[in-house]
This record gives structure tokens, sequence and C-alpha cells, in this order.
């Protein structure tokens, strides 16, 4: 065995000792059982959505829905789950050669785990939106301000405590995934358009093609009462389509701005020489 191999399978014994102190001395938080089983053995079952549809997934929803708002606590620890220095250095040092049990599973996977918790929750997931905004608010770390902010957007209308946050990631300086999906969440909680029409005329200048194509979207299905969009809807249009491409495809194109000034305005999309008739987008 190398000297190299010696110090890592050494860092390893007392990463697992480590762990295991640890596990028997943090808090405990409360881990409902449900249909005989613990709360959390239900959540493994939750997998990363990039590997495809899980029909395990549905089984967590129904174990979550089940324990109701007791679910809460441990949806709230998962999401605020952080690797340690000494955790991702030893992985570093393992090099993908072998994977290292930890006692624990990695932050990632409790953050998805608990995101998924919430978007099953439903409505009694309103009793921890405060201590989720708390989580956005209080952390620097994205990953951890990124799965508040997903948690908060899967309780759709039960979040709307959470409105003014939204609309403040709007207009800060947020990664443009933030900015997205505070559109998104902006619209499935069912905001006026007198409030988030104004907003989502500032995101068409948005610097990410991404998140104006969400609010062009969006402001068409405002119809007329977004009115005051059209101006900046015939600037974006005038636009080379280079400037509205995002991850090498044509997101933006013209045919979803005209689907959208004729949603608003179908005289003066006439005027500007439209089809009144939507176009099947592309």
């Amino acid at each position: 065995m190398t000297a190299r191999k010696k110090i890592v399978a050494s860092l390893v014994l007392l990463a697992v000792f480590g762990g295991v102190v640890w596990e028997l001395c943090r808090p405990r938080i409360p881990d409902p059982i449900v249909e005989g089983k613990p709360l959390s053995n239900w959540l493994v079952l939750y997998r990363n959505l990039a590997r495809g549809y899980e029909p395990e997934s549905e089984n967590a929803d129904a174990a979550v829905r089940r324990a109701g708002t007791n679910a809460i606590p441990l949806l709230l620890r998962g999401l605020r789950a952080h690797d340690s220095a000494f955790r991702a250095r030893l992985d570093a040092l393992a090099e993908g050669k072998f994977r290292i049990k930890w006692p624990v599973e990695p932050e990632d996977t409790q953050h998805f785990q608990a995101v998924s918790g919430f978007a099953a929750l439903g409505p009694d997931g309103r009793y921890a939106v405060a201590e989720l905004m708390q989580i956005y608010e209080r952390n620097s770390a994205a990953k951890l301000k990124l799965s508040a902010l997903k948690a908060l957007h899967n309780l759709g209308p039960d979040a709307s405590e959470a409105i003014p946050l939204f609309l403040r990631t709007l207009t800060n300086s947020s990664p443009p995934f933030f900015r997205w999906l505070a559109i998104d969440a902006l619209e499935h909680m069912d905001v006026q358009p007198e409030i988030l029409v104004p907003v989502l005329i500032k995101s068409l200048s948005d610097s990410n093609p991404q998140v104006r194509f969400t609010a062009v979207e969006r402001l068409g299905k405002f119809g007329p009462q977004a009115r005051a969009a059209v101006p900046q809807l015939l600037e974006l249009r005038a636009r080379p389509p280079a400037v509205n491409q995002f991850n090498g495809g044509w997101i933006l194109t013209e045919a979803v701005i005209n689907n959208a000034l004729i949603k608003i305005d179908p005289a003066g999309a006439a005027k500007a020489g439209i089809q009144t008739t939507p176009a099947p987008l592309e």
C-alpha cells in the first residue's frame, strides 16, 4: 500500500469515527413514523430527476403528505445541510477511485430530498415559509439559497408570504436562474397584474435570454392588462436574433414575441405588420 493510500485510509477511518460521534451527539430532529418506517427512510426514495421518472418518488410524496406538518423539521434540516470542508477535502483525495460511505448523505442529496418533500407537502408547507425565507436571507452559500428558493417556489400560493422576497430577487444581482425561478413563482402565486406587469417589463431588459423569454410569455398571459409592455416588446422584437440566444438554442424567437403582442394588443400588432393569427411556436 502506497503512502498516499495509507493516508487516505487513515482519514477515512477518522471520518467514519467522527461521523458516528457527530450523529450520536447532534440534536435530535423528530423523524415521524409513516406506515411503520421513519420519514427519513421514505425521503431516500427521491431520486435525481435527471435520471428520469422514478415511480418510488410517488411513495415518498404520499409519506410526506401523511406526515403533514410533522415533516417540516426534518425537511428544514435537510435543506440546511452543509458538507464540511474536511469532507470535501477527503472526497477530493479519493479522486473518484473509490466512494467513501459517509454516515450522512451529501448536502446536494439532502437538499434535493427536502425540496422534493416541500413540493409534496401542499398547504401544510405554509407553516415553513418563514423559516425558508430566513434560510434564504441569512445564508451566503449559493446552494443553500437556491434550495430555499426552490422550496418556496414549489409551495406555490401557499408561500404568498414570500412574494416580497421573490420581487427583491428580480431586482437585485441574483444569479440568472434565481431570477427565472422568481418569475415562475410569482406567476403561480397569482400576483396582481398591477404589481407583476411592471416587474416583468423590467425583466425584458434582463441580461439573460431565458429570463427575457419567460417574461415575454408571462406578459402575454396577462393580455390587455400588459399593454404598457408593448413598446419594450417591439424593441425586443427588433433586436438581432443572436441577442436572444440561450445555450446555443433559439429560445426567444420572433414568433414567441409576436404571440405575446397579439394577445396583449391585437390592433397594435396588426399595425406593426404582425399576422394576428398566432403562429406555431418554434
